[in-house]
């Protein structure tokens, strides 16, 4: 049976671009990901490195063991490699060292320390059997609804061009024209309550609904809103 693979370790490696199926393989019910795969995630984090420190070098015996320091967005981690006989069976232990030691401070540094290993981490997962991984794919958006017809005028709105503010640009855009008209009745009627009761409600539907990146216009035009009420009332009181 596949491996499943978490939805967290999912949506970290697709900040990266990189698919589970790809870059993951099942060990003995171990994840483990390509060291490959982690090089190209360092990249494209930015990743550095400090020199590394050098902890202990016996060539002769083949035992090295390196201690590592990354950063990535102000943080930093490190990690030690290890290399010796007892987990390492290729002829140069400096590279393998170095090379397991970068890859726990990948790991730790983009939050997949804990999920996966690194295939350079022990022999085994080089050797071992390499199953498929299997991940819960989320189910297909559904269509994108048929877009409403604006409202009709409602019959107790009087003259005044009303907004259903449901948060789209064109209907935002009408509501702007709306304010500009309600502000002539304001100043012509200088009785600021009725309009109230309904640049008030629609100010806020569309702030509040208002997509993200018209948000601050729409806050605009609500600021614009309690401005015409506060001078109306003052003109009214001054009459």
């Amino acid at each position: 049976m596949a491996a499943k693979v978490d939805p967290v370790l999912v949506d970290i490696l697709k900040r990266y671009d990189l698919a589970p199926k790809d870059a993951l393989w099942d060990c003995h019910g171990t994840l483990v990901i390509y060291h490959r795969y982690l090089e190209r995630i360092a990249a494209k984090a930015g990743i550095t490195y400090d020199p590394p420190q050098i902890i202990e070098a016996r060539s002769a015996d083949k035992i090295v063991a390196i201690c590592v320091v990354g950063r990535m967005d102000g943080r930093s981690e490190w990690s030690i490699g290890e290399a010796a006989p007892g987990n390492n069976k290729n002829s140069y232990p400096y590279a393998m060292a170095e090379k397991r030691a970068k890859d726990r401070v990948i790991l730790k540094l983009v939050g997949l320390a804990g999920f996966v290993y690194s295939e350079d981490e022990a022999d085994d997962f080089k050797t071992g059997p390499k199953g498929a991984v299997e991940v819960d794919e989320p189910p297909a958006a559904p269509p994108p609804a048929a877009k409403v017809p604006p409202p009709a005028l409602p019959a107790n709105k009087g003259n005044l061009f009303w907004v259903e503010a449901d948060g789209s640009e064109a209907r935002f855009e009408k509501g702007s024209d709306w304010f500009a008209h309600a502000l002539k009745k304001l100043r012509a009627s200088r009785d600021p309550a009725p309009l109230w009761a309904v640049n008030g409600k629609t100010a806020g539907e569309i702030v509040e609904r208002a997509p993200d990146h018209i948000k601050a216009k729409a806050e605009e035009l609500r600021d614009q809103c309690l401005r015409a009420v506060d001078n109306a009332r003052d003109l009214t009181a001054a009459a």
